[in-house]
């Protein structure tokens, strides 16, 4: 599959669909954090050696340098030259939704990337012949948060659907770290019935 990760961080998108057993012929990186984006090299090379057959070096060579790393640059130009995607991976980011956060929701600068990533989506959803599979995740409104986290936590959802919520404790991991994920490919009580 065609697969770009937007707000890449280290790559642990990719990393995720290498462990599900996704063979990947192409890989999209984009991050316009220079420093996380030095490690992602480095964590990127350790992916391909542990997966060569699912990732052959030719998938991820130009990777970073395939879109703008700012993804509000990206334009319909850097699409189309990418050429078709098969799955989008994406977690805007949260420093608007969370309590930690100044309660501007997608207000604050950071999170109203949240706009970009659907403009992306919403392009190759509607000029690609077979559909583009996405899956999106974010914090939940948690606590005592502000009005205008609640209205744009009901805002996403109007545009992506009931989430799946997801305490990263269940599935292994040392810490509590609640999740909302969005999927288009397969239905939200069915993913949540699941875990």
């Amino acid at each position: 599959i065609r697969v770009v990760e937007l707000f890449a961080g280290l790559g642990t998108g990719l990393a995720a669909a290498l462990e599900a057993g996704l063979f990947i012929q192409s890989y999209t990186y984009v991050d316009n954090n220079a420093i996380v984006s030095r490690a992602a090299k480095h964590h990127l090379q350790q992916l391909q050696m542990r997966y060569p057959k699912q990732l052959p070096a030719s998938a991820i060579q130009g990777c970073m340098s395939r879109l703008p790393a700012d993804i509000a640059l990206i334009g319909q130009e850097d699409l189309q030259r990418l050429g078709r995607v098969d799955l989008v991976m994406a977690g805007w980011p949260c420093q608007g939704h969370s309590r930690a956060g100044l309660g501007l929701g997608l207000q604050d600068q950071r999170s109203a990337l949240f706009w970009e990533l659907l403009r992306l989506l919403r392009w190759w959803q509607h000029t690609q012949v077979t559909p583009v599979a996405y899956i999106l995740e974010n914090v939940p409104p948690l606590g005592s948060v502000s009005v205008q986290v609640q209205d744009d936590a009901q805002e996403v959802c109007l545009h992506f659907g009931e989430p799946v919520t997801l305490d990263a404790a269940a599935l292994g991991s040392y810490a509590h770290r609640l999740r909302w994920k969005w999927t288009n490919l397969a239905a939200a009580p069915g993913i949540s019935a699941a875990l």
